[in-house]
């Protein structure tokens, strides 16, 4: 509790959750208002303490409605309170308004989920075609032309590294790229909360359509004798793959 007090507290806490143009009021309030105001409960042992001027007034206005809310808990508060909030009469309506519940927009596909699916895609490229994915320094910010310096090791030799005698050897990306090790995140495109379901749609269309190439050069490469294309599943079965990475692959291709 801070300094003023539990009783502030508590009264700021409970006209905290009122919106625009609404009165909450505690358990207590109400019970006073249908009291002294109302007139349809006995008098409390604090009616008498009421201002006659303001429930006068009160009275004036053609009478309250009051519409219950409900439990509400209270920040720094142990009890959750009973709460309620009084219109003037003739404006209660007012209150089924801001009580209609607006239905959240649909989230048709999650970024997490669509960069699971692209790591996945990833992995199976990575069997199908033998490259190393792992984060890496030296290769995070590889630019496909540009140029590195000979470690004097190797030159000449396949590999792909031209030797001209200048001073850069330029790298060749012909028959090496097996042996580069690719930060997963720089092939990854770059999906962030502020994409669109039509663009998360796009790069999951295309991670899917990767993801059955992948797998048809992984039968073809692991299993040239025993290829049976309706059964790449049970292929891939054989091959050691886990049962939750089999039935996700299968939803994505489209078996049972």
């Amino acid at each position: 509790m801070d300094y003023l007090g539990p009783v502030t507290n508590r009264a700021a806490r409970v006209s905290g959750l009122a919106q625009g143009g609404q009165i909450m009021c505690s358990a207590e309030v109400i019970r006073e208002i249908k009291a002294s105001i109302l007139e349809t409960v006995p008098k409390t042992e604090l009616s008498k303490f009421q201002p006659s001027k303001a429930i006068d007034a009160m009275k004036k206005m053609g009478g309250l409605v009051i519409k219950d809310v409900g439990e509400r808990k209270l920040k720094g508060l142990e009890v959750p309170e009973f709460l309620s909030v009084i219109y003037p009469a003739g404006l209660e309506a007012r209150h089924e308004l801001g009580s209609e519940d607006v239905a959240p927009a649909s989230v048709l596909l999650n970024v997490a989920h669509v960069r699971e699916i692209g790591m996945l895609c990833l992995r199976l490229e990575g069997l199908a075609s033998g490259r190393i994915l792992k984060p890496s320094i030296t290769v995070r910010d590889v630019d496909l032309g540009m140029t590195l310096e000979s470690e004097g090791e190797g030159e000449g030799e396949e590999g792909g590294v031209e030797v001209d005698g200048d001073e850069n050897d330029v790298w060749t990306w012909d028959g090496t790229w097996k042996d580069v090790e690719v930060d997963p995140e720089n092939v990854l495109p770059p999906m962030t909360t502020k994409w669109t379901d039509g663009d998360l749609f796009m790069t999951l269309d295309s991670f899917i359509s990767r993801i059955q190439i992948a797998i048809q050069g992984i039968v073809k490469k692991f299993m040239k004798d025993k290829i049976d294309a309706p059964n790449v599943l049970g292929v891939l079965e054989d091959a050691g793959m886990d049962e939750e990475t089999l039935r996700l692959i299968g939803q994505l291709i489209g078996h049972s």
